[in-house]
Parts: C-alpha cells; sequence; structure tokens
C-alpha cells in the first residue's frame, strides 16, 4: 500500500465515516496523479488549516527545498499580502495578520473554522513551568522569545529564560509539543502576571494543502485541479488510468 491509516497519510475511520461527496469525488478522480516539472510524483503533503499562509517545507522538516512546496498567502489573488511574499513576518505584522478575519481567505464553511483559522491558548505561569523544568531546569520562565520564523510566521526556533538559566528549543512540531500540542507555532506570545498567552492561527506544519482552505475554494466553484495548483506549485494533474 502507499499509504497508511493514520495522521502520516490520512485517517481512515472505516466504511461508518465515508460520505456520498467524497466517495464521488474519489470516483471522478480515479487513476490521476499529481506530477512536478521533473517527471515526478509530488509529495503532496498537506495539514488541517493554513491559517491564511503556507509554509516552506524546508522551514518545518530538514531537507532541501522543495519548488512545488513554497509557502505563500492562501487567499484569494485580491486579497493583499500582509508581508513581502517569501519574507518571514516580524511580531507586529503576524499579530495583526492573526487579527484578520477568515472570511478574506479560505477558511470553508465548517463549524470548526472559529477553532482552527484563529485561536488563543492561554497556559498559567506555574503550568508552564512545569512544561519547560521537564525538558530543561532552568527554574521559573522569565521571558519567551521567538528568534527565528518561517515564511507564514510560524515559529522556527525560540528562547526561553528562567531565573536558573536559559534554552532555546528549534523545530516546529518540538515547540508545538514543548506547549501541550498547540494547534500549530503560528503564534505570537503575550504575557500577562497569571499567565503566557499564545495568540494563534492554523492547525498543522502549513505545508502543501490545507484542508480547510481546499474547502473553501470548491465552495467557491474552484476544481480539483485548480485546487491542486493552488497548493503545489507547478504541479500538473494526468491521467494514467
Amino acid at each position: 500500500y502507499l499509504t497508511c491509516a493514520w495522521t502520516e497519510c490520512q485517517v481512515y475511520g472505516g466504511l461508518s465515516k465515508e460520505q456520498a461527496a467524497t466517495n464521488a469525488a474519489v470516483q471522478r478522480t480515479r487513476g490521476q496523479m499529481l506530477f512536478s516539472g521533473e517527471e515526478r510524483i509530488v509529495d503532496s503533503v498537506y495539514h488541517a488549516c493554513s491559517g491564511g499562509h503556507t509554509e516552506h517545507n524546508e522551514n518545518v522538516w530538514t531537507g532541501a527545498p522543495n519548488p512545488v512546496l513554497r509557502g505563500h498567502l492562501d487567499a484569494p489573488d485580491d486579497v493583499k499580502a500582509p508581508w513581502p511574499a517569501g519574507t518571514a513576518p516580524n511580531d507586529e505584522q503576524l499579530f495583526a495578520f492573526l487579527s484578520t478575519s477568515p472570511k478574506r481567505y479560505y477558511p470553508g464553511s465548517s463549524p470548526k473554522t472559529s477553532q482552527v483559522f484563529r485561536w488563543t491558548e492561554s497556559i498559567p505561569r506555574a503550568k508552564l513551568d512545569e512544561m519547560v523544568n521537564a525538558k530543561a531546569r532552568i527554574g521559573s520562565v522569565i521571558e519567551l522569545k521567538v528568534l527565528t520564523r518561517g515564511v507564514s510566521g510560524r515559529a522556527k526556533s525560540l528562547s526561553i529564560v528562567g531565573q536558573g538559566g536559559k534554552t532555546q528549543v528549534d523545530g516546529e512540531l518540538t515547540i508545538r509539543r514543548l506547549f501541550g500540542n498547540l494547534r500549530s507555532s503560528m503564534f505570537v506570545i503575550e504575557e500577562t502576571p497569571t499567565a503566557w498567552r499564545f495568540v494563534g492561527g492554523g492547525y498543522g506544519h502549513g505545508v502543501g494543502m490545507s484542508q480547510y482552505g481546499a474547502m473553501g475554494m470548491a465552495e467557491m466553484g474552484k476544481n480539483a485541479v485548480q485546487i491542486l495548483g493552488h497548493y503545489y506549485l507547478g504541479a500538473r494533474v494526468e491521467k494514467l488510468y
């Protein structure tokens, strides 16, 4: 088999979870494959929700940049980019972006959109101290600072200063897991007297296709080829059988 039933491929809940609409879509696209310009099958990774901007593959995983998996604004063409394309935003730019309405982008009509496109997570200071000191004994945390971001604003490295030392956390998924599996690393951090507040957007690593975004594009009348072309740059669909 080319796929598994877990999140590494796509969770499959069995026959009881199948729906007529998705079964019909599978049949209509049966035998079609997605290729890059090098006659290679596209590594068609995807995530739940981009939060309005996808990410470069090399900013999430090790490996060379893939020209098909370039991070870009996940919105209709008439939406102005919140920062220069191909560059990482600063905290002010990202906070302003996270304050925008999902209706300007491709959120889809799912009732869960409001839970994943924009979100806020507050972690009590004592709880965050426990999370951090389980990995590095630096005492009570007094500063959290994102050091580097990807082109979508997702954190790549994070500095944590405690009363007894400091540490650095690298990697999008490592950062999310450290703080109790945050929905994504597209966030800005606010400090309050009692908690650390993560103001974020999106759900998942942000590389490739956004599932919520694909649904939103389909609801706007885009077909499968147009949706794939938006998320996998320069790729083409060919029918093999």
